[in-house]
């Protein structure tokens, strides 16, 4: 298995905004690579897919999507399993700052606010 990340960075987000990244797997390997599980230490991180078979040879992308439901800083793992006999489990850092949102109800709906505090 390579090409896998050391870390992903979703940057500054506010809570309940999606954020998508994407990352190449690449199979170097004479056999099929099995990915068999894909799994984070935190629920607001969701894969697709969270399994999957790669030809010698050949790439998979990974999306990672992430949806903060809290604030402040932001590290979690995402641990990468497979069948690979040199490196059966990668680890990637998962890294962001969930600032406060800037939400508001206008007209009844949630908006975000567009207007700048001048002093």
């Amino acid at each position: 298995i390579s090409g896998v990340p050391k870390i992903v960075n979703f940057g500054d987000l506010s809570t309940n905004e999606l954020s998508v990244r994407t990352f190449s797997v690449s199979n170097k390997g004479k056999g099929v690579l099995m990915i068999s599980k894909i799994s984070c230490n935190n629920t607001d991180f969701s894969f697709d897919p969270i399994s999957m078979e790669i030809e010698p040879g050949e790439k998979a992308k990974i999306k990672i999507s992430y949806t903060p439901s809290k604030l402040g800083a932001v590290e979690s793992q995402l641990v990468i399993d497979s069948n690979d006999a040199m490196n059966s489990q990668v680890k990637v850092e998962l890294k962001s700052l969930v600032k406060k949102d800037d939400l508001k109800w206008v007209d009844g709906m949630m908006k975000k606010s567009s207007a700048t505090k001048s002093q």
